[in-house]
């Protein structure tokens, strides 16, 4: 509450809704309609609400660029896994790169959309086998390169 004061308003708002048990949830922004909603999910809905819609029109941004403009880096990839706010994409490593960077950026931007005003970044990591651990690397050119484990131990 020290840094975010205006919280505790909110929390007081979100319990005078659950007063006589569930509610409907208008959202500020797009208007999405949450029915039966409590004080747990009522508190979390608008900002969750919100990252929602970005990682979805992240997605979207991203697969018609992948299926519909021949001349993007990312025609041709796939996108094989997207948890949460991580779309896990597999290209040819002759364009990964170039892929990548406008898989950032195109990310960055489906955010922004619902988030404008706050700081969005996003990081590519190319491997050829997903690693928890894998942190970006690029060659002495700048471009990402495949991360590979110090051993498999």
């Amino acid at each position: 509450f020290a840094t975010y004061p205006e919280m505790g308003t909110y929390f007081e708002w979100i319990s005078r809704q659950c007063r006589m048990g569930t509610y409907l949830s208008i959202h500020p922004v797009t208007g999405f309609l949450r029915g039966d909603v409590g004080y747990t999910d009522g508190a979390n809905h608008n900002p969750q609400h919100l990252t929602a819609c970005g990682a979805k029109e992240a997605m979207f941004r991203v697969a018609y660029e992948q299926y519909a403009v021949p001349e993007s880096p990312l025609y041709g990839s796939r996108s094989v896994i997207f948890a949460h706010d991580e779309i896990i994409m597999e290209s040819p490593e002759t364009r990964a790169s170039e892929a990548a960077k406008r898989l950032t950026f195109l990310m960055e931007e489906g955010f922004r959309k619902y988030h404008s005003g706050l700081p969005i970044t996003a990081e590519a990591v190319m491997m050829r086998r997903w690693y928890k651990d894998a942190k970006p690397v690029f060659n002495k050119y700048g471009d990402l390169i495949p991360w590979e484990p110090k051993s498999y131990a």
